[in-house]
């Protein structure tokens, strides 16, 4: 369950979930005594009893008064507990979205162009935001409220057997239907919850590959192509929200229409325990209000439940990147590289972005220091591919590639990559790095110059 290893990232807060456990135990317990000290001040403040065939109260005055206290001092102590939950569930939430933001792109960062190739721009983009945002929600509403609703729903089931065993099995009767109703309807709207994430997903990728080859389309007038496969992706996408609301909506009245049948069932079985002096008229209005207090509970445990089966596929889909493997990894006991004089050369080198298409073979280049090496050849022909494997955006193959007589391999990626200069196409890098090399300059550095370092040794064009 991806859900269950989303919990991990709670552990850097363990103090504060700790103190949200606490406010959640207090705010349950100060909302479930206040039935009881109402039905204590029914049964013992008015103690009503019959005279001469009427209803006549004979309890005390001052024990209405003490009831109304406790009842006020309760309710203050709720919110209070109430605002510490909300508080500490909606700041511990966002510390977990934060840490997978920045785990997620940080593993993006790390990954290699391997993996980039095969990755959608707009899929990555929906994982950082929409599926963080679905654990934000299940860490608040799942975790923390749906801790509040199990121990609001024991707390009463408890007392409520205490006060009456044979009416809170009526009231429980019902209880297990509903919570079973809002299950089903949970797991209905999982797969689609999942089909929409996806969906929004597919919005990003084709609007943002629109928006970034506006020029490519417009030159060859694919406007009203790309606007019909949009339209596509919106509409598969309205029509998996359409059927999620839809069963939201059928669901809707049929819980509260049970829910009406649970009250209504207490007070016909309660008013004969009354009549048969079984009940007290406090105990049957202690049951009413428990009803009132988990009438919303109890039909967001079915909400809390969907909650965290939409966090379990947005669980899967930020593991698929945290799980990544690169396919460039460093190896252990790398060294750097260092005092680099600048003869490259590839021996016999290979390499393919799949098994069935290579795109070198067995190529061989001897680039001695001083020289300049130029890469000549129709598109598609590997000269970008030889650039990118000096870095090791890619690895080889077959064959090796060396700098100084150093296979590059064994050398640390930091240092390999710190030692390759970098002459970019993109107008805005050239404008940062020339404002970068002046500050510089004017701080009495030595990279403002004319020999800045941005142009020694080979330079490689990307």
């Amino acid at each position: 369950m991806y859900s269950l290893r989303l919990l991990s990232f709670l552990r850097p807060y363990w103090r504060r979930v700790l103190v949200a456990t606490i406010c959640v135990l207090a705010a349950a317990a100060s909302i479930v005594a206040v039935p009881q000290l109402i039905r204590w001040g029914i049964d013992y403040g008015l103690d009503i009893q019959r005279v001469d065939g009427k209803p006549v109260p004979t309890g005390q005055e001052s024990l209405l008064i003490v009831a109304a206290l406790g009842v006020l001092s309760f309710a203050l102590l709720r919110g209070a507990f109430a605002y510490g939950q909300t508080y500490l569930g909606e700041w511990i939430s966002q510390r977990v979205a934060y840490d997978l933001r920045n785990g997620i792109y940080d593993r993006l960062q790390r990954l290699s162009y391997a993996y980039h190739d095969q990755q959608q721009t707009g899929q990555l983009m929906s994982r950082a935001t929409q599926d963080v945002e679905a654990v934000r929600m299940f860490v608040n509403m799942g975790v923390v409220r749906g801790a509040y609703i199990v121990v609001l729903l024991a707390a009463s089931l408890a007392l409520m057997m205490i006060t009456n065993w044979k009416l809170t099995l009526v009231v429980w009767a019902f209880i297990p239907f509903i919570v079973w109703r809002s299950t089903v309807m949970a797991f209905k709207l999982r797969p689609m919850w999942t089909a929409i994430q996806e969906g929004l997903a597919r919005i990003a990728t084709v609007l943002q590959e629109a928006l970034t080859g506006a020029r490519v389309v417009k030159a060859f007038g694919r406007e009203e192509y790309e606007g019909e496969k949009f339209s596509r992706e919106a509409e598969a996408v309205y029509i998996d929200s359409y059927a999620s609301s839809r069963i939201q909506a059928t669901n809707a009245p049929l819980m509260s229409g049970l829910w009406m049948a649970a009250i209504a069932a207490t007070v016909w079985f309660g008013g004969r325990e009354v009549v048969n002096g079984n009940l007290e008229p406090g105990g049957l209005t202690a049951f009413l209000l428990y009803l009132y207090i988990l009438q919303m509970p109890v039909r967001m445990f079915g909400w809390v439940i969907m909650i965290g089966a939409r966090a379990n596929a947005a669980g899967q889909r930020i593991f698929e990147i945290l799980d990544a493997e690169s396919a460039v990894e460093e190896k252990r006991g790398a060294k750097p590289l260092s005092a680099v004089t600048g003869h490259v050369q590839f021996q016999y080198v290979s390499f393919g972005y799949d098994a069935i298409s290579p795109v070198l073979s067995h190529i061989d280049i001897d680039a001695k220091p001083g020289q300049i090496v130029a890469l000549m050849g129709p598109t598609g022909s590997g000269k970008t591919t030889v650039v990118n494997l000096m870095p090791r955006f890619y690895d080889v193959t077959g064959g090796r590639i060396t700098i100084d007589g150093i296979d590059i391999r064994d050398t640390t990626l930091a240092s390999l990559r710190q030692s390759l200069p970098v002459l970019c196409d993109n107008p805005r890098q050239h404008r940062l790095r020339r404002h970068q090399r002046d500050r510089r300059a004017s701080a009495g550095g030595s990279e403002g110059g004319p020999h800045s370092r941005f142009h020694h040794g080979p330079a490689r064009r990307l």
